[in-house]
């Protein structure tokens, strides 16, 4: 079974954030605990005529692959309150195309 983790949102403004904000702004990422790799992503999104309403968001992934010595999920699922919405199933991977390390220098 996976572990699960609480994220909170962390403010460091001169204000103290009301903690109902901090409360609708957490997150929990779950991990393998044999790989220790993300199974799953938890989090509520709010409609934008309700900041107080919650609507639960899971994404899980699954059926890791090796793509150039990095594991990429090539099974992820979307759940908006606990009902499939996105179903994807990846059918290959490459890492790092069409960048070279100089996108990267300070200019």
């Amino acid at each position: 079974s996976a572990q699960c983790i609480a994220v909170d949102r962390q403010y460091s403004g001169p204000e103290k954030l009301p903690s109902l904000v901090v409360k609708l702004s957490g997150a929990r990422i779950c991990l393998s605990p044999q790989t220790l790799l993300p199974v799953a992503v938890e989090f509520s999104v709010h409609p934008d005529n309700n900041a107080l309403a919650k609507v639960p968001i899971r994404i899980e992934f699954s059926d890791y692959q090796s793509v150039q010595g990095d594991a990429v999920p090539y099974h992820i699922e979307r759940y908006v309150q606990n009902g499939l919405v996105l179903d994807v199933k990846v059918t290959g991977a490459q890492l790092n195309t069409g960048l070279s390390a100089s996108e990267f220098e300070v200019q």
